[in-house]
């Protein structure tokens, strides 16, 4: 529920009914106006809010509350399809959909056999919100935000001069946005960090924020209702154990999203040795969705295709000594728009799991709203490895493709090169994240779209990385993003590095053929290096 609808219920008591809050919406810093500073004849990309995403929003805030029906009935708990062991097959042929009111169970349960899923189905748990701690019905304290314009205040510019501006609605916030963009564009702020700093600083004049504090009281529900049973672990099939091997075959797909709410499941997992396996169509519409997830040496190969067309801070997992995901398929991230601080990520890899892409991975995510920083796809830790992988040796005869800004695809058998739709207008993905001591290989191609800005092919990070381009490798920025008269697209780069030891060295091909692009990119004390092309 919003406050505001807690706040009439009579749940939350506070000095002011939140009803009239509103949220000032200024998106990312997506435009960007090309400043040279005349004494050194550097070029700086000053980074602005685009004026045409400014909006009001409401901004009471929401809160979970559990406020109970007498009616209907109680949950499915640790309901399972199948438990195959003893070197046992399970086929799932069967239509319709999996209930998705199911809390804490494991749907097909392997730990020594195979399990086939044909069919294609839609399917469901409980979502997250199910599952009701005691601790959810004790008062606490909620905050609330208003954002109010500033009405009259004073701007001053690089040389000590004042300017009276007024800000009294959102017309005269985007007026006025503009005209910062103009004095910007005319060194009226000076020139590098000296303007960003006294832009952003303008900028952040024209509102206000003011919090207010309220106090929440639930309502008490006996301890033995059935919504205080935890969500628990929801999987759709497993694999556990060296002999158990779970499958989605070429004929089957699962379609998996919630009625409402987050829910925190996994399609298919694999562990202590057991291999899960995709040659179907996995496409996944609920936030917290795991598509793959492996841990202690477990083992999944993608043969088909992932698709997620959602917002989500929830991404693939590999972890621990052994484990591995190997990617000859097709892995779309895209048909939604990132706003809120959502990011659509694909994997995460760490504790010396690795990961091989010899297939193609697209993401066409369109960015929008308040996305900070560049959502990594491909994120790298302590212990972890991904190659993306050349041609030579490979299972399906192809190098891997990481494309940045390319719609979705669910071509499986063609050159990864070719298996996506168009181009696609973004903003700010790095495709591969190094941090310390990882490992990052480029031996097949990584692309940066031609409606892309502020994007990085690979970003290196922190202490005792590894990161690597091959002979084989390449990177290309086509980045082209359609900007007005004047003003530059934000700068890609084939590698960004921070990086402060290791080794950060491109040996094979960085092709730039886009605007504003770099080669080599370093900060911070960051290394890098290149004996390619």
């Amino acid at each position: 529920m919003t406050i505001a609808a807690l706040y009439q219920s009579g749940y939350a008591t506070g000095p002011v009914d939140p009803s009239s809050f509103q949220r000032i919406e200024v998106g990312s810093q997506s435009i960007g106006i090309a400043v040279t500073n005349p004494a050194t004849n550097i070029t700086t990309t000053i980074t602005t809010y685009d004026t045409s995403k400014l909006y009001l929003g409401s901004n009471s805030g929401t809160t979970p509350i559990y406020s109970p029906s007498p009616t209907g009935s109680g949950p499915f708990v640790d309901a399972k399809i199948a438990e195959v062991s003893g070197g046992g097959t399970f086929n799932m042929n069967a239509s319709g959909a999996v209930n998705a009111s199911v809390k804490n169970t494991t749907y097909i349960d392997v730990t020594d056999g195979t399990a086939n899923w044909n069919s294609v189905n839609a399917v469901g748990f409980a979502g997250d919100a199910a599952g009701i701690d005691s601790s959810a019905f004790d008062p606490r304290t909620i905050t609330a935000s208003n954002f109010t314009f500033a009405g009259n205040f004073t701007v001053t510019l690089a040389d000590g001069s004042t300017v009276q501006k007024t800000v009294n609605n959102l017309d005269d916030l985007k007026n006025y946005n503009t005209w910062l963009q103009q004095q910007v564009a005319a060194k009226n702020f000076g020139s590098g960090s000296a303007a960003q700093n006294a832009y952003n600083s303008a900028f952040n004049k024209a509102y206000i924020v003011t919090n207010y504090q309220y106090t929440l009281t639930p309502p008490s529900i006996p301890a033995d209702d059935p919504a205080m049973i935890p969500a628990g672990e929801r999987i759709v099939m497993r694999a556990n154990g060296a002999n158990a091997i779970a499958q989605i075959s070429s004929t089957g797909g699962i379609n998996i999203g919630s009625a409402g709410g987050a829910m925190s499941a996994i399609v298919l997992k694999a562990k202590n040795g057991g291999t899960a396996i995709n040659d179907g169509i996995i496409n996944v519409t609920g936030q917290n969705v795991k598509v793959f997830d492996a841990d202690s040496g477990g083992h999944i190969i993608n043969n088909g295709v992932e698709s997620r067309t959602n917002s989500t801070n929830v991404v693939d997992t590999i972890t621990g000594a052994g484990t591995t995901l190997e990617n000859y398929g097709t892995v779309n991230m895209g048909g939604t728009t990132v706003n809120g601080g959502w990011t659509s990520k694909w994997l995460e890899i760490s504790n010396n799991a690795t990961a091989t892409n010899n297939g193609a991975v697209n993401i066409g995510t369109t960015i929008d709203g308040n996305v900070s920083g560049n959502p990594n796809i491909i994120n790298v830790t302590t212990g972890g490895a991904f190659i993306n992988a050349g041609a030579d040796g490979s299972a399906n005869g192809y190098a891997g493709v990481i494309y940045l800004g390319r719609e979705a695809s669910v071509n499986t058998s063609s050159d990864p090169v070719s298996r996506g739709g168009d181009d696609v207008v973004h903003t700010g993905y790095t495709g591969i994240r190094g941090a310390s001591d990882s490992t990052v290989k480029n031996d097949g191609q990584i692309i940066i779209g031609t409606g892309m800005q502020n994007s990085n092919a690979i970003v290196a990070t922190g202490t005792n990385v590894n990161v690597t381009v091959g002979k084989d490798g390449v990177i290309t920025d086509n980045g082209n993003y359609p900007v007005a008269a004047g003003n530059a697209p934000l700068r890609n780069a084939a590698i960004y590095s921070n990086a402060t030891s290791g080794t950060v060295n491109n040996d094979g091909t960085i092709n730039l053929n886009g605007a504003n692009g770099a080669g080599l990119y370093t900060y911070g004390g960051g290394i890098a290096s290149s004996s390619g092309t």
